[in-house]
């Protein structure tokens, strides 16, 4: 584990110092990003609470334009490493399993809480807490869709051959260096979790100036995940 450790950390600084060579590039995607992140908090404050679906809509909206803007730079990697694609395939392919991947722990993990709530439910002497706690086993196939499907957003728009199938693909890549694989998810998941806690801020103008001085260290955050984790793909296709 240690090794993976130290490996993860040396494409992370590589994605860096490629960042930083690449400043003016990287420099357009960061201020795409910062903007619509400050946009989306602008959103919130301006529609109150009981405009939950206008609320739920400029979510939904702004949450595709972040992936438009990655999936350019997953454009640009590919046709350094692989050849000329198409943008809009790149743009499908690399939408499409972000979603699926998503999809696919959002209904492991409903599962779990809606079968935590049926046993609170059908025994009066179990609290919804307990119930989370006896069924956490259900949690497994949520941490296994997570780690071992992570790669298949990368794998859909790199792979050229998917008759083996994405998700298959991303396991068996996964497999190859599993600590790697892990370290990447952890420190990818724990970058977005660190920034929502503005979400617990009651004071709309607070919570909105604070979003925005956090919207550009998030930015460069979100670009450098992409750049560490297509370095691990191409580091995973290579060994066997």
């Amino acid at each position: 584990m240690n090794k993976s450790f130290k490996l993860y950390w040396f494409y992370f600084f590589e994605s860096l110092n490629a960042f930083r060579s690449d400043s003016k590039l990287y420099f357009a995607y960061i201020v795409s990003l910062s903007l619509v992140s400050m946009l989306q908090n602008g959103m919130d404050i301006m529609f109150s609470k009981d405009k939950i679906i206008l609320r739920i809509i400029s979510k939904l909206l702004f949450s595709i334009i972040p992936i438009m803007i990655l999936s350019k730079i997953l454009y640009v990697i590919k046709i350094r490493h692989f050849g000329l694609d198409d943008y809009k395939r790149v743009l499908w392919q690399f939408w499409r399993y972000s979603f699926i991947y998503f999809a696919l722990i959002s209904l492991a993990f409903c599962f779990y809480f809606i079968s935590s709530l049926l046993v609170a439910k059908i025994f009066p002497e179990i609290k919804l807490p307990q119930a989370l706690a006896y069924m956490s086993f259900l949690l497994l196939p949520v941490i296994y869709m997570m780690i071992f499907y992570s790669l298949s957003p990368f794998v859909a728009v790199f792979e050229d051959d998917l008759s083996d199938g994405v998700l298959f693909i991303s396991k068996k890549l996964s497999k190859k260096a599993l600590g790697l694989v892990v370290t990447n998810h952890i420190v990818s998941l724990f970058a977005p979790i660190i920034f929502s806690l503005v979400i617990m801020i009651n004071n709309p103008l607070f919570k909105f100036y604070t979003a925005l001085i956090l919207s550009i260290p998030e930015a460069i955050l979100s670009v450098l995940m992409i750049l560490t984790t297509s370095r691990i793909y191409l580091y995973l296709k290579q060994i066997d």
